[in-house]
């Protein structure tokens, strides 16, 4: 019995000591609640139900989809809307607060924030590893790649099956001229079949420079420079000859032995010679080269063909620039 002599009471501690003594683990407020299922010490800043606005914890309004464990005891209903939204923001919330803010009982605010901002550069630093990484894989798997073997576009432009010739001004040999006008026959299209030599085709379906009932050697000779005001001849810089065979001819026909003149002058007076070369029986571009000169007037002299008695042909005949 309470009232007996002799009896010891025992000490009882005033219910505000208890909350000053205890803080709320997520806001480090002072307790003024515990929550009615987990006894989660709660302050003024935890969250309220969303139907009676009792405190409560977060996790267990969560899991009450906004209700305090004391409504969802009742069975009540809350609004649909403002208890969902409201729910909402509470997991939102309390997913920042884990992770921004991992503030223990006994961390501070400080600590809490230069934390997040360290876990955040971590997380950069992370990333750009990763990319550097990635890169470097990427050149490396490159570099093991076998290289394409390199195809020589003969100065071409578009499909590379047509060369930029230098040629310029095609002309008829002047001892042809004279052969003509002497024995009084009619003059032959040979000045118009040299433009096929310089239409800058060099593929094997190119049109076909044709020479019937002639004796070879034959000379053809052309104006390769320009001509500057004044009539001052401007020689081009050349390195190298292309020569090509076309398809629509007859092998036969092909031009064989073939070899280049150069002169400085339109005239011709004074030729140098720029190499011979034996032609390969096959269609397409065919490339020499010889020493870095100013050419403006050209020479070519066909020597043989492969067999044909009176005919000889050729699909295309340029000087080209120095490579590269």
């Amino acid at each position: 019995m309470d009232g007996e002599p002799g009896a010891v009471s025992p000490r009882v501690q005033h219910p505000a000591a208890v909350r000053a003594a205890r803080r709320c683990p997520g806001h480090l407020g002072a307790a003024i609640a515990q929550c009615s299922r987990c006894a989660a010490a709660l302050c003024a800043d935890c969250p309220r139900c969303g139907e009676c606005g009792a405190l409560a914890c977060a996790a267990c309004l969560e899991s009450g989809r906004g209700r305090c464990p004391s409504c969802v005891a009742r069975g009540l209903v809350p609004a649909a809307t403002e208890s969902s939204a409201r729910a909402r923001r509470v997991r939102r919330g309390a997913f920042l607060l884990a992770w921004l803010r991992p503030i223990q009982e006994s961390g501070g605010e400080a600590e809490g924030v230069f934390g997040a901002i360290d876990r955040l550069t971590r997380l950069v630093l992370v990333l750009l590893a990763g990319v550097a990484s990635l890169v470097a894989l990427a050149g490396i798997a490159l570099a093991l790649l076998p290289a394409r073997p390199h195809q020589p576009s003969y100065d071409g432009v578009g499909d590379g099956t047509r060369v930029a010739t230098l040629l310029r001004n095609p002309r008829r040999p002047p001892a042809l001229v004279d052969q003509v006008i002497l024995s009084g026959a009619s003059t032959p299209a040979l000045s118009e079949d040299l433009r096929a030599l310089v239409d800058g085709r060099a593929d094997g379906a190119s049109p076909v420079w044709w020479l019937t009932h002639q004796r070879l050697p034959v000379d053809l000779q052309f104006a390769a420079g320009e001509t500057a005001r004044g009539g001052v001849p401007i020689p081009i810089q050349a390195a190298r000859v292309l020569f090509a065979h076309a398809e629509g001819a007859p092998p036969d026909t092909w031009a064989k032995d073939v070899e280049v003149w150069s002169s400085l002058t339109p005239e011709q007076e004074e030729l140098a010679p720029l190499g011979r070369w034996m032609l390969a029986p096959r269609a397409g571009p065919q490339v020499f080269s010889f020493a870095r000169r100013a050419v403006w007037g050209v020479t070519l002299r066909i020597h043989a063909n492969y067999g044909h008695p009176t005919d000889t042909t050729l699909a295309e005949f340029a000087l080209l620039q120095p490579a590269g």
